[in-house]
């Protein structure tokens, strides 16, 4: 990976790899982080199953569906989980198959003793067809703009700066 541009981004990658199955690592030209995720038997093996090739710079990368992705998030259930949730509906909108994500939702559930994803699945399409707009999708690292008063117009934001850490 290093030749292909990339390094680590964790301080103790083999007790974080040990403990989550990620590798988390970044391009470094680009800034670009990546997670890479080792797969184990039964659902993981399933998502690999799904997984969708990409081509970038002539090296095939394997990627999770998107729907599988959604299925992570919500099984995460960090706020920026959540966030990306939100971004890959609104991103992706009427084509995912939402039968699939449903079906493995529930099967989590039932396997884990939740019952929190499905509504949670719910509450965040309903609130992605809420904000629908044939607008550009926003990234997910910059937050919503506050409102202000109703005569004053709309602030014009600056890209955030990408921050980089020293080594």
């Amino acid at each position: 990976m290093l030749r292909k541009g990339f390094s680590l981004r964790a301080g103790d990658a083999a007790g974080f790899v040990e403990q989550s199955r990620v590798v988390p690592i970044v391009h470094t030209a680009s800034a670009v982080p990546v997670d890479i995720i080792l797969a184990g038997p039964g659902l993981e093996e399933l998502f690999l199953g799904r997984r969708q090739e990409h081509q970038r710079e002539g090296t095939r990368i394997p990627v999770a569906s998107p729907e599988d992705l959604v299925v992570m998030k919500l099984l995460a259930g960090r706020p920026r989980d959540i966030e990306d949730v939100r971004a890959v509906l609104r991103a992706m909108r009427s084509r995912l198959d939402f039968t699939h994500v449903r079906e493995i939702l529930a099967l989590l559930e039932e396997a884990l003793g939740q019952s929190d994803l499905l509504p949670r699945l719910a509450e965040l399409r309903r609130e992605a067809s809420r904000r629908r707009t044939d607008a550009p999708v926003a990234p997910v690292r910059d937050p919503p703009a506050k409102p202000g008063p109703a005569k004053r117009a709309p602030a014009k934001r600056k890209p955030p700066a990408r921050k980089t850490k020293a080594r």
